[in-house]
């Protein structure tokens, strides 16, 4: 029995050694193997695109500590292999967008926005010379008096002849401070060489002035700001959408002077202002761009009067909410139990009025529409004094409206 028993003891340990071997073979085997890996013959054009559709925007963060956050896919697949890391670090690309946020500095130690201010150096750097930079910026609570911000700043404005999509959100007007310090000294980077084309900034308050220099950013088509004022000196002759939350102004024809080729425009809120030291109003003016014009909160404080002599010979697309909760149209939350405006609202001088006159007058051919809530009268009236496409598509509260022969 004790010879068994030892038998077995020994065809245990001999079995555990053969395991530990076979393990170590099937180890060196993985290296081998992997090289003939499907992901291994794909062509490298084929990888960075997979690369692409696998990262997003690298984000960086300061910490109320020693260490900034710095994160994105795009280290994590770079760790993988010494290949990926070599396409990646050679695909401009994948460097090339990032969100940052820039928050109560004050609170963050020198050596962590020193790391914050390496790092955002060193992945500026590997986006190379040329890549169009996509930055998403969020400045809050904090002004040029903290010493680290200008390094930051620069960083970013060093390279502001290849943004092409900035998104900026600022809560105050010390962040205000920033964003024009950034821009302010790039006027001949935007000038030469501006691949600027959306712009999209939000400010918990009134923007004090735009920076000159956007302007001469050529290229920008697209525009969403949550305020802009009739003194704002912006021209921008080759903008093609504008989105406005809060606009301080006379009349559309003021809003609509500075940007010519404009297609779309979506306002949230007209807010009427009479300012003397702006020239008045245009008495005839004519839009032949603009085709699509949205109206998010249409309701009865809309000041009358606003569109004058305005013609839009070529709108086609037209959408009007009227039925907004008065006195938060800037958050546009929809009251479901407020009352539809009845017909004496339309019986008098109101903006919706004005509105169907100014299309009658531009005698535009309208395609698509969307009117919120409104009496049926009033909505077969308007549909009877304007022109129509017979192949429109036609929306009212939500439902699809059939014209009436």
């Amino acid at each position: 029995m004790d010879d068994i028993s030892t038998n077995i003891e020994q065809y245990d340990i001999a079995i555990a050694q053969l395991q530990t071997k076979r393990d170590q073979l099937a180890k060196s085997l993985e290296y081998p193997q992997s090289l003939l890996a499907p992901i291994r013959k794909l062509p490298t054009d084929v990888m960075i695109e997979i690369f692409q559709q696998a990262t997003h925007p690298i984000q960086f963060f300061p910490f109320f500590g020693f260490r900034p956050t710095c994160s994105g896919e795009v280290f994590t697949l770079s760790w993988v292999c010494s290949w990926w890391r070599t396409l990646i670090f050679a695909q401009p690309t994948l460097w090339s967008s990032i969100d940052l946020t820039l928050e109560n500095l004050r609170f963050s130690s020198k050596v962590s926005l020193l790391s914050l201010d390496g790092a955002l150096k060193e992945c500026l750097r590997r986006s190379g010379m040329s890549a169009p930079l996509h930055l998403n910026l969020e400045f809050s609570s904090m002004g040029l008096n903290e010493s680290e911000t200008f390094n930051i700043l620069d960083a970013l404005a060093e390279h502001a002849s290849r943004w092409k999509k900035l998104r900026i959100y600022l809560t105050d007007e010390d962040s205000y401070e920033c964003w024009e310090y950034m821009v302010r000294e790039q006027v001949e980077s935007l000038r030469a060489s501006s691949l600027l084309e959306v712009m999209d900034i939000r400010c918990l308050g009134r923007i004090k002035n735009w920076p000159v220099a956007l302007n001469f950013c050529l290229q920008l088509h697209t525009l969403r700001t949550s305020y802009l004022d009739l003194d704002h000196a912006l021209s921008l002759k080759n903008l093609t959408v504008l989105a406005i939350q809060v606009y301080h102004g006379r009349s559309f024809a003021d809003l609509l002077e500075p940007f010519p080729h404009l297609r779309t425009l979506v306002l949230g809120v007209f807010v009427r202002v009479d300012n003397e030291r702006t020239p008045p109003s245009f008495n005839d003016f004519q839009h032949i761009h603009l085709s699509n014009l949205q109206i998010l909160s249409m309701e009865e404080a809309f000041p009358t009067g606003l569109w004058q002599s305005v013609r839009l010979p070529n709108l086609t697309s037209l959408s009007v909410n009227v039925d907004l909760e008065e006195g938060n149209l800037s958050q546009y939350v929809i009251r479901w139990d407020k009352p539809v405006l009845d017909e004496s609202f339309f019986a008098t001088a109101n903006p919706f009025n004005d509105l169907k006159e100014m299309l009658r007058l531009s005698r535009c051919v309208v395609q698509n529409v969307s009117l919120g809530t409104i009496p049926s009268s009033i909505v077969k009236s308007f549909f009877a004094d304007i022109i129509i496409a017979d192949s429109g598509k036609f929306i009212v509260d939500g439902f699809p409206y059939r014209r009436l022969a």
